[in-house]
C-alpha cells in the first residue's frame, strides 16, 4: 500500500488494519470509505484511488513484460540447447567416421601380426578384360 503515490506509512497502516491488504484492494474501494478510514478530504481520497488504479495497471504491465522477457529467454535457451545437442551429435559422428576410417589399417596390421607375414593386397580391378598371351608352343 505504501508504494501507491500519496499513501503515507501511517495511512497505509490504517488501510491495512481496515482490510485493504494491497493496491488492488485499495483501487476497488469507495471514496467515502477511504475518507472515513483515513480522515482525508474526498478529493485526496479520490486521488489516492486513482493513483492505486494506475499503480495496479503499471504493475500488471511490468509483470506481463517480465513474463514475456522470461518466455523469450527460455525460448532462446531451448534453441541454444538444441544447437549444442546437434553440435555434440555432429562431433560424435565425425569421431565415429574418423574411427571407422582408421579401422581397416589397424585390422590389416593386426592380420599381419597374427599371420607373421605381410598380407598381400589384391590388385585393383580394371575396366579392360585381360586377354591371355598366345602360347608359343601351340603355334599361335
Amino acid at each position: 500500500l505504501s508504494a501507491v503515490p500519496g499513501v503515507s506509512e501511517m495511512m497505509a497502516e490504517l488501510l491495512f488494519q481496515s482490510g485493504y491488504k494491497s493496491a488492488e484492494d485499495l483501487a476497488e474501494a469507495e471514496v467515502a470509505t477511504i475518507n472515513e478510514i483515513t480522515g482525508v478530504e474526498p478529493e485526496k481520497a479520490l486521488a489516492i484511488l486513482e493513483a492505486s488504479a494506475k499503480h495496479v495497471e503499471e504493475e500488471r504491465e511490468r509483470v506481463a513484460r517480465e513474463a514475456e522477457e522470461a518466455a523469450q529467454a527460455a525460448q532462446e535457451a531451448a534453441e541454444a540447447a538444441r544447437a549444442a545437442q546437434e553440435a555434440e551429435e555432429a562431433a560424435q559422428a565425425v569421431q565415429e567416421a574418423e574411427d571407422a576410417a582408421s579401422e581397416p589399417e589397424s585390422a590389416a596390421g593386426e592380420a599381419v601380426e597374427a599371420a607373421g607375414e605381410p598380407v598381400e593386397e589384391p590388385a585393383p580391378a580394371t575396366d579392360e578384360e585381360e586377354v591371355p598371351a598366345p602360347d608359343p608352343l601351340q603355334g599361335g
